[in-house]
């Protein structure tokens, strides 16, 4: 008995397309709707089952189409699981450098040498966290910028680099999952301070300012570099 390729479903007609790998026991078709049923009713039965046949026709080309498509990325992404770290950043970089100035692509190229240079250029699929704190501990004791080792900041700057990296690889499907990265600390700043020639320069301005202001009438910018003033003042204590 052949299969019916379509039927009346809720007032459309609606085509049955077999499954990927093709009609298996238990397993149910694809269903796509072709028309509404008063589009074609007024047709009599032959012309009407050869315009649904053509509209069938047309549809599972491109289910097939479609069918093709996801295949063609199911192996790409297979095989983007086998690309080296190198392959990786190529295409990151490609990605990074349609957005970027070529100072960023090259930043961020610097923070994955560094990375190769800590843990070599292993397939992706085979990264864990594990070479994360190889590279941090490379980063820390081994990599040298003009003879002299990196700093906390810059550390920081290249373990977040490499942060985003992972982050591009996990939505290519080039790495299984994401961990989630523990970053080294930055160090704290300490409060900026002013010495007596930059206070001095500080209040000359806002004085000024003050002038300026009351010689052209302008009330509300008098107003406010005078609260500035006296807030400064009381600041600084003069």
């Amino acid at each position: 008995m052949s299969r019916k390729l379509y039927e009346k479903i809720r007032g459309n007609y609606v085509g049955i397309f077999p499954p990927p790998g093709g009609w298996q026991a238990g397993r149910k078709g694809i269903r796509r709707t072709l028309c509404k049923v008063n589009e074609v009713d007024l047709l009599d039965e032959m012309n009407r089952t050869i315009r649904l046949t053509e509209m069938y026709s047309r549809k599972a080309r491109e289910i097939s189409d479609e069918q093709h498509k996801k295949e063609e990325e199911r192996k790409k992404r297979n095989q983007r699981k086998q690309w080296t770290v190198k392959q990786a950043v190529e295409l990151w970089l490609t990605s990074v450098r349609s957005g970027c100035e070529e100072r960023t692509v090259t930043m961020y190229n610097r923070s994955l040498e560094l990375y190769v240079a800590a843990c070599g250029n292993h397939e992706m699929r085979d990264y864990d966290y594990s070479k994360f704190d190889t590279y941090k501990v490379y980063l820390k004791n081994e990599a040298h910028y003009r003879g002299r080792k990196l700093a906390k900041t810059t550390i920081h700057t290249h373990t977040r680099q490499f942060k985003n990296f992972l982050n591009f690889c996990d939505d290519k499907d080039i790495i299984e999952k994401k961990e989630k990265l523990k970053m080294p600390e930055l160090p704290q700043k300490d409060m900026e301070t002013l010495d007596m020639k930059e206070i001095h320069k500080i209040k000359r301005f806002l004085v000024t300012q003050v002038s300026i202001y009351e010689m052209e009438g302008d009330v509300r910018n008098t107003r406010n570099y005078k609260n500035l003033l006296r807030t400064f003042m009381l600041a600084t204590q003069m």
